[in-house]
Order: structure tokens, then sequence, then C-alpha cells
């Protein structure tokens, strides 16, 4: 699994969005390479930072960009705890999160 995928699989859940995007895909989806380019620019970012964007209502957005920043500090500690549902093809994607004080293995 990717973490970019699973930064959406959140972000879809508790964002109600379709997706996000993030610069590890682009230029893709519409997006030109000069687009990209100009976002760089306008965010003052360099080639190997990430940056992700999502289009809906703010409201939506908000929460899921929420849910990516926790995804990505989730992803510094190690693998976190969550539900998984099962696709079609065999492999399982986000479902939600478990809280951490009902988490067994969470001793803190």
């Amino acid at each position: 699994m990717r973490l970019g995928k699973e930064m959406a699989d959140g972000a879809r859940f508790w964002g109600r969005v379709g997706g996000i995007f993030h610069t590890d895909e682009l230029p893709s989806y519409g997006i030109s390479a000069d687009e990209l380019d100009q976002l760089r620019r306008f965010l003052e970012t360099d080639k190997e930072d990430c940056v992700v964007f999502v289009a809906d209502i703010k409201e939506n957005n908000v929460d899921a960009l929420r849910a990516v920043m926790q995804r990505a500090k989730e992803a510094l500690k190690g693998i976190p705890e969550g539900t998984r549902a099962p696709n079609p093809d065999g492999t399982t994607r986000y479902s939600k999160d478990v809280p951490r004080d009902r988490c067994s293995s969470d001793t803190s």
C-alpha cells in the first residue's frame, strides 16, 4: 500500500471528497507540468517537497486535509492502528481509525 493512497482513503472518509491531489503523482489529472511549476513557485517548495491539495467545498477540504496531516504524522511513528475494508481485488483500503484509548497495543 502506498502512503498517498492511504492519505486519499482517509481524506475520502473524513472529508467526504473524491480524493486528493499530491505532487508525487503530478503532472496528471489535467494538471500540466507548467501548472505544477507555478504551484511550487507560489508555495515556495522544492521538487523534493510533497504538496497535497483538495478540490471541494471549504468544509470538506479542511476535514480532508486534517485527515491527510494526521496520517502524515502517524507515518513518522510507524504503521497506525485502524480498520480496513476489503476491495474486490483482494487488497484492503482505509475504513476508519481505531480510537487510541481503545487500542490494546497503545500503552501511552
